[in-house]
């Protein structure tokens, strides 16, 4: 080091020395110190960001985790009492059947027996239903089968634990009736679907859309409803109609199982 040199390094800490000592004393340095921390805080605030973005994006997406985690546990619940509250309205729904069934069985006299609708195996496609009762039951084709709004259908087929029920709706149903307001006969047939249809009536017939069509005896309740007039086409000899049926063909697990004349086991 040159004698130059060695002269500006004591300058330099005699001065270093004389402002620590001044500082230590009088604080003279003070606010050139608070002057230097206000001039460099932009420098450390930017510094800082990087920490405080990483900071922001971990509680940014731990809340989100958090709030989703939250909502599944909603919509589960949610899912749960829906599921409760359905099958509750299922248990309502099956209780005011059986209780329109029983009202229906003092109504109308006649033999009467309770079957549920095997819903495995009904084919609606087919215009057709099944029901656990069968020729050990004694229940065998003829019989008739109501709901507490109207018929339903004929048994077609029976084995000994089950029973094949043709819908009213069913394309070789047949059904003798009376319409109601008139008195008059009408043959009804099943058209496919939930759908029935009058055939061959004559064509000057007192029939209007909204009349009420009962059966007319036999091996069906007499006076029961079938259904009503909906759409009439009417031909130079003979009329045809559309009729709504009065029962609800696929709605029901419980139904009746009626017979006027042949022999029913009666229900314990």
């Amino acid at each position: 080091m040159s004698r130059y040199g060695f002269l500006r390094f004591m300058a330099a800490v005699l001065f270093s020395s004389s402002l620590i000592v001044a500082d230590l004393q009088f604080g003279v340095v003070a606010p050139l110190r608070g002057g230097m921390s206000l001039l460099l805080e932009p420098f450390r605030y930017t510094a800082d960001a990087p920490s405080r973005f990483f900071q922001f994006v971990g509680d940014y997406f731990g809340a989100r985790s958090n709030l989703l985690e939250e909502k599944k546990q909603l919509e589960r619940q949610l899912l749960e009492q829906s599921v409760r509250i359905h099958s509750l309205d299922f248990f309502v729904r099956q209780n005011d059947e059986l209780r329109d069934i029983l009202a229906l069985k003092k109504r109308i006299p006649g033999r009467w027996v309770s079957a549920d609708v095997r819903q495995e195996t009904s084919q609606l496609q087919q215009d057709r239903i099944y029901l656990n009762l069968g020729v050990g039951d004694g229940v065998l084709p003829g019989m008739t089968v109501v709901d507490d709004e109207g018929v339903v259908g004929q048994i077609v087929r029976s084995d000994a634990v089950s029973s094949a029920v043709n819908l009213l709706s069913n394309r070789g149903q047949w059904i003798a009736t009376r319409v109601l307001r008139t008195g008059q006969l009408a043959i009804v047939r099943g058209a496919g679907g939930v759908d029935m249809e009058i055939y061959s009536m004559p064509g000057n017939s007192d029939l209007l859309p909204g009349d009420k069509l009962i059966a007319d005896g036999g091996a069906f309740p007499p006076g029961y409803p079938v259904g009503t007039v909906v759409e009439i086409s009417r031909g130079v000899r003979y009329l045809s109609a559309s009729i709504a049926s009065a029962a609800s063909f696929y709605r029901r697990q419980a139904l009746l199982i009626y017979a006027e004349d042949l022999p029913l086991v009666e229900e314990q």
